[in-house]
């Protein structure tokens, strides 16, 4: 499936994100928080030799291995040119505290001769992602380029003085001959510099390291330069490795039989330490990829669904400060009435979105009550009460009288509007939750009435979503349709319904939406409506794994006659249904679906959101949380249960 760009893998600091493709194209830098703003057009590096430029990024010209270096988010790619005769080592990393992505480049001869060479960075930024209104610059008093644009600041420099470099001016058309043409100023997003790299012998390396500095003005950018100058590449490297290896240090331990499972499980730990927001706490569903929206609404928002399930993963495997920080930005972001939008940025303003989704606030009230659980802080549940207080009295009205269900919103999958299985699961956990949590902080009545109305919830779900003809669980009841869609079932002799919302608008309703879901599951996990024994849960589940297996690949799809991106299964739908059969003592067929993921993770072992279903391929977005997230959930469910010899 095309799409803008495949990334590979994603380095940060919790404050600067940044994705490489596997070819060692840097993609997009996103600072002073992960989301926003992104300013970098592209960057990318080559060596001219031989009378011709050799970019790195050239599929054609050399051969390209990335991962990550063990237990940290530096990203080590190793080149080697088809002639064989220079090889590369590039590593790429974001400093821990000061906000310097480094690029560290060892280049060695690999040839029976001297190799006269010269290297070239080139560079384009498009700040707060606008591709209008940058210039650049040579800054002479720092020997490097400095890139500006509304406010912010790059200056890229190495930690040598450079042999040339052009400011604009068509700088990477005139890279192509590997001499630039002095150009100091220009209003152009894009430069070049250039550093020889003399005559390299038989068998001799040569390093250079850039450093990539943003800043809110110029002197700050000159002031990072200067330190990262100073501090020099290894002395950098040691410090980032350190970071990453202490806060895997700080969390939960997973040591199985399982090598694969080991490496992932801490993997998945690591991207989350990428996609939580350090300042401001919320966690992002991807690294932007789909700016403008081509395939998807794009992915470089908060979600608070999504976030709840990475914070609770997190929590549960030791990292309480990000889960707490998350519900912190939930409790600053929720909406006057109680509720929470579709979806934030991080610093807590409204994203471009098309829908409420209710199920959002019962997970967000699920979240805080499973981290007092975990945690038994009972100062947090009184910090939080206010917005627990507040979702609850929301949750409580948003009920429709007639089927007790939570009135229409968007599904899971933003896709339907109606009353949703999933949504009233989610509904569900949020008012128990909310009323344990009332209950230890005395509020008996408002425990009770949110206790009842969990009930009727669970009530409703049996009465009116429950298929006796199917034995399943169906996904919606009164889901809205257009017009045509209303009028055949009409026609059928089906309910239908109609009704004028504000401004005299028509909605048009038909009863169900039977078709199989993986959603369903929800209402076993996280949320516990039934046992994973039940009776109905167990034909439902039946249906789910009859109905989205997929039979080349493997793996669950969302649900039946899926579309979007040629409807793959995805890792959270196949984790999700991993831990059902955790609970429900089926623990050779989670052992599968384990596995099944672990096989699926990319050459840099990251998890996809989906798996395309011909090829078997990581497909589309590229890391996604909720994968890495509900990785760890299942395999800390699978250690925490059953026989404690076992190993998954």
């Amino acid at each position: 499936m095309e799409k803008p760009y495949l990334i590979s893998s994603v380095i940060g600091n919790g404050r600067m994100l940044a994705t490489l493709g596997r070819n060692t194209e840097l993609y997009r830098i996103f600072w002073p928080h992960i989301d926003n703003y992104q300013h970098l057009q592209n960057s990318f590096a080559g060596i001219f030799m031989h009378g011709a430029m050799r970019w790195l990024t050239d599929p054609g010209l050399w051969r390209h291995e990335q991962s990550y270096c063990e237990d940290t988010n530096v990203v080590e790619t190793l080149l080697q040119s088809h002639d064989g005769l220079v090889q590369v080592r590039v590593v790429d990393f974001v400093e821990p505290e000061r906000d310097v992505l480094v690029r560290h480049f060892e280049i060695g001869n690999l040839s029976d001769g001297a190799l006269p060479a010269r290297f070239v960075c080139f560079a384009a930024f498009n700040f707060q992602n606008n591709p209008y209104g940058n210039g650049v610059l040579y800054a002479a008093e720092y020997d490097a380029l400095l890139y500006y644009g509304r406010g912010y600041y790059f200056l890229v420099g190495g930690d040598r003085a450079n042999n040339g470099f052009q400011a604009g001016a068509g700088a990477l058309d005139d890279a192509h001959d590997g001499y630039l043409h002095g150009a100091v100023l220009n209003m152009s997003p894009e430069g070049c510099q250039v550093w020889d790299l003399g005559s390299l012998e038989k068998g001799q390396k040569t390093e250079l390291t850039l450093f990539f500095c943003p800043g809110k003005t110029w002197a700050e950018t000159g002031h990072k330069l200067q330190w990262a100058r100073q501090q020099g590449y290894r002395q950098l490297f040691a410090a980032t490795k350190h970071y990453w290896t202490a806060f895997l240090a700080r969390g939960r331990q997973v040591h199985t039989d399982d090598a694969d499972l080991n490496a992932l499980y801490k993997r998945s730990l690591l991207v989350g330490g990428l996609l939580c927001d350090r300042e401001n706490g919320g966690i992002i569903a991807a690294p932007e990829m789909d700016e403008k929206y081509i395939k998807s609404g794009g992915y470089g928002y908060c979600w608070p669904r999504d976030c709840v399930f990475v914070a609770d993963a997190m929590a549960r495997a030791g990292y309480g400060d990000i889960a707490a920080r998350f519900y912190r930005w939930a409790a600053r972001t929720q909406l006057p009435e109680g509720d929470w939008y579709q979806r934030y940025d991080t610093e807590g303003n409204l994203a471009p979105g098309w829908g409420k989704q209710v199920d959002q606030t019962g997970a967000v009230l699920w979240g805080i009550w499973q981290y007092v659980l975990v945690y038994e802080d009972m100062d947090f549940l009184r910090e939080l009460w206010p917005t627990v207080f507040k979702g609850a009295v929301f949750l409580s009205s948003f009920v429709d009288r007639e089927t007790a269900l939570p009135l229409p919103s968007f599904d899971l999958w933003e896709e339907r509007l109606g009353e949703h299985a999933y949504s009233a699961a989610a509904v569900y956990g949020g008012l128990m939750g909310a009323a344990d949590m009332a209950r230890k902080l005395g509020y008996d009545q408002e425990a009770d009435n949110w206790h009842k109305t969990a009930l009727n919830i669970a009530h409703g779900i049996v009465k009116y979503l429950w298929d006796q003809e199917k034995k399943s669980f169906i996904r919606t009841v009164k889901k809205t349709v257009d017009r045509g869609e209303y009028e055949y079932h009409r026609q059928q002799g089906n309910w239908v319904a109609t009704f004028k919302r504000e401004k005299g608008y028509e909605v048009f309703q038909i009863w169900k939406d039977d078709l199989t879901d993986a959603s369903l599951l929800g209402l076993v996990y996280p949320f516990e409506v039934f046992s994973p024994v039940d009776e109905k849960i167990k034909h439902t589940v039946d249906w789910i794994e009859r109905v989205l297996t997929c039979p080349r690949t493997g793996g669950i799809k969302r649900y039946e006659n899926d579309h979007y991106i040629g409807g793959n299964p995805w890792v959270n739908t196949t984790l999700w249904l991993a831990i059902y059969m955790i609970r429900a003592q089926r623990r050779e067929q989670a052992k599968l679906f384990l596995r099944w993921a672990i096989n699926h993770r990319t050459e840099t072992g990251l998890l996809p959101e989906q798996v395309d279903r011909n090829s078997g391929r990581p497909a589309w977005i590229i890391p996604l949380s909720w994968s890495h997230a509900m990785f760890i959930l299942a395999v800390l469910e699978f250690l925490d249960s059953g026989n404690r010899e076992e190993k998954p």
